[in-house]
């Protein structure tokens, strides 16, 4: 038999209640989840089990749980109960169920005692159940912890359980992320940069968003305004926090400048566009999170935001924008740029790139996507400077098909960013295949001495490239 004590009293709404401690381990044992309950989330048990364990300011709110006073009335004797089952109790009287046992007695002080027979589980979990969810902890096991026990009669206890589920979980404004934050970051005198830096409950990334907070100039990132001024402590400690996790930053003081510095580029970035108008902190921490993990990157993401009116966005997180883009980019990489003279005496070097690409597709994974891009039949459907999408395009594709038949000066161009960016990341030149085909051009006039070192694939015929040429791509792609 196990005994909870408490204090018995009829409470605001009409609902009898019984208020006391027990321990963690006996809460558990005789309560059980109902079926309106939220799924319990392996990452937020595993934060409150880190919580128990780290046993720092460990307050444990109220665990609200339902008795239902089972009682059977056509059973002899049932004409002893005074009323209903909670009308008996709230009278003075002992109750007990004859139907499962359990009683209840309560003192003309007002303490009750509820007697809970062995292997019976009579509470159900109105609010608390990811609290009492944790079962990887030895800190609060014995510990004890309030208890609020609200008493049902059978005939209405499934509707008033569900009652006050949605009434406790809907009605209040919980604090916003911004409004927590402020009492830890804002405190100087209870929360030194020690403790911020060492307590594991915070953080550097808490420490780091304090100092950069007192340097951030909206006057010099006027651009940067409509996403961070509202919740800039939320977003500097959400953009630290992935910065610190990716080790993109050190936990140093360092950081604080690097970090400063990052805005004023993003800052720059967004002039004379609609980025401007972007109010989503978590859409500004990624383009913080790119300017600092891949310049390259960030024209690409730039013109995904602006051609799929992402901008707009308000309500998602950094880690959803990361995931979604950095999806899109690994497609990229499946894609072929074409860098050649697009013209009448070339054409046929374009249809033997394109079948060669075409075969690809039919012979091997469909997922592959291997696809070749023209900048001159591309439009993303906004204004934009060609060269800049032509840079980007090449930054970000998986292979680049360069043909030399006609000495194009732009061709070289783009090969010669590309072999910039290889140098510059330290990659070797095997991202790009370099063609010439003699039937359009002649090769002592069209190669320049600087690209004759290097490695071509050089044909007479145009049938000829789209054989040798599949079969270069094919070993690229290690197909």
């Amino acid at each position: 038999m196990k005994n909870l004590k408490g204090t018995l009293s009829n409470t605001f709404g009409g609902f009898l209640t019984i208020r006391g401690t027990a321990s963690f381990t006996d809460i558990v044992a005789l309560s059980e989840p109902k079926d309106y309950q939220r799924d319990t989330i392996p990452t937020h048990l595993k934060e409150i089990e880190q919580f128990y364990d780290r046993g720092e300011a460990v307050f444990f709110p109220e665990v609200i749980l339902s008795l239902e006073l089972q009682f059977d009335f056509n059973e002899a004797g049932s004409a002893s109960l005074n009323g209903s089952p909670t009308n008996h109790i709230l009278n003075g009287a002992k109750f007990k169920s004859n139907v499962n046992d359990i009683q209840i007695s309560s003192n003309k002080s007002g303490m009750a005692t509820v007697s809970i027979p062995d292997g019976v589980v009579p509470f159900g979990r109105i609010d608390g159940n990811h609290r009492l969810s944790v079962t990887n902890t030895s800190q609060v096991l014995t510990e004890e912890i309030p208890f609020c026990i609200v008493l049902f009669n059978s005939d209405n206890v499934d509707k008033n359980e569900k009652s006050l589920f949605f009434n406790i979980n809907s009605k209040g404004r919980p604090l916003t992320t911004e409004e927590t934050l402020k009492s830890i970051i804002d405190d100087e005198t209870n929360f030194s940069a020690s403790e911020l830096q060492d307590n594991p409950s915070f953080g550097w990334q808490y420490y780091l968003a304090r100092e950069v907070k007192k340097q951030v100039n909206f006057a010099l990132l006027p651009n940067l305004r409509k996403a961070i001024q509202p919740d800039i402590r939320a977003f500097l400690v959400a953009t630290i926090s992935l910065m610190l996790e990716k080790e993109l930053l050190p936990k140093d003081d360092v950081s604080i400048e690097k970090l400063l510095g990052l805005l004023s580029n993003v800052n720059n970035l967004f002039n004379d566009t609609e980025l401007v108008n972007i109010t989503s902190s978590g859409l500004l921490s990624a383009f913080v999170y790119y300017q600092k993990t891949s310049p390259q990157k960030v024209h690409l993401f730039t013109n995904w935001v602006l051609k799929n009116h992402i901008f707009e966005l308000t309500d998602m997180g950094i880690h959803e924008f990361i995931n979604i883009f950095d999806k899109i980019a690994e497609s990229k990489k499946k894609e072929v740029f074409v860098s050649m003279q697009f013209s009448a005496d070339t054409q046929q070097n374009y249809e033997a790139i394109k079948n060669a690409i075409d075969e690809i597709n039919a012979e091997h994974d469909e997922n592959l996507d291997i696809r070749e891009i023209r900048i001159d039949q591309f439009n993303t459907g906004y204004s934009y400077d060609i060269n800049d999408e032509i840079l980007s395009l090449i930054e970000t594709c998986g292979l680049l098909v360069a043909d030399l038949s006609k000495g194009n000066k732009n061709v070289y161009h783009e090969i010669g960013y590309l072999m910039g960016l290889n140098k510059g990341q330290g990659l070797n030149h095997d991202n790009f295949i370099l063609i010439h085909n003699s039937a359009c051009g002649v090769a002592s006039d069209d190669v320049g001495f600087n690209l004759v070192s290097i490695k071509q694939l050089r044909v007479n015929d145009s049938n000829a490239l789209r054989i040798q040429l599949k079969e270069q791509i094919e070993i690229y792609y290690g197909l």
